[in-house]
């Protein structure tokens, strides 16, 4: 059997950063790993509001489309409640629907790039989030036809998104630190 120390030689010797994006729940000496180098999750949702399985597809579910975007964060033991680097959300939308949380993403991701290439690991600030204010957390089997099928039947519109967006900038209890909005 390998050990941790030797498995972090072998994997990581010439790693900067590792970024976790679309991963089960780790755990075991995977997490563990990851963990004693300061990895960082992509988490595709707005944390601590919305943690765990297809978040931003809740948000919208919800009614709260200002809290549909990306937390990049440290991994943690708890999913999804890992310090948090920054959180990319955007100023308006520019499709309905399931089309918006996709664009939201791939705009997140443009930017996460970005943020690589012009900070350094060292650099990075990180901060705590409160988890009192945890609006769902769901898991992958909350996801079905049922509920997609309710959603995709009733295709929020741009005013909808974006009176909600509105209503984030507006809400002096959801302003969030180390955001980076886009459009």
């Amino acid at each position: 059997m390998i050990n941790l120390e030797t498995l972090k030689q072998k994997l990581f010797i010439k790693c900067d950063l590792v970024i976790v994006f679309g991963t089960k729940f780790l755990k075991g000496s995977t997490l563990e790993l990851l963990m004693d180098i300061d990895s960082l999750n992509i988490h595709a949702g707005v944390a601590p509001f919305y943690r765990g399985s297809d978040c931003n597809f809740w948000a919208q579910k919800d009614g709260n489309f200002g809290l549909v975007g990306v937390t990049l964060h440290k991994l943690s033991q708890n999913i999804d409640q890992g310090t948090i680097l920054r959180q990319f959300l955007p100023t308006h939308a520019r499709f309905e629907g399931f089309e918006f949380s996709m664009w939201v993403l791939f705009r997140s991701l443009q930017e996460i790039t970005k943020l690589l290439i012009t900070e350094t690991k060292s650099s990075f600030k990180f901060r705590d989030h409160d988890p009192s204010n945890e609006i769902r957390y769901s898991l992958k089997s909350d996801f079905n036809s049922l509920t997609t099928n309710t959603f995709m039947k009733n295709t929020p519109k741009f005013e909808q998104i974006n009176s909600s967006i509105k209503r984030r900038h507006n809400d002096n209890a959801l302003v969030l630190e180390s955001l980076i909005l886009f459009d």
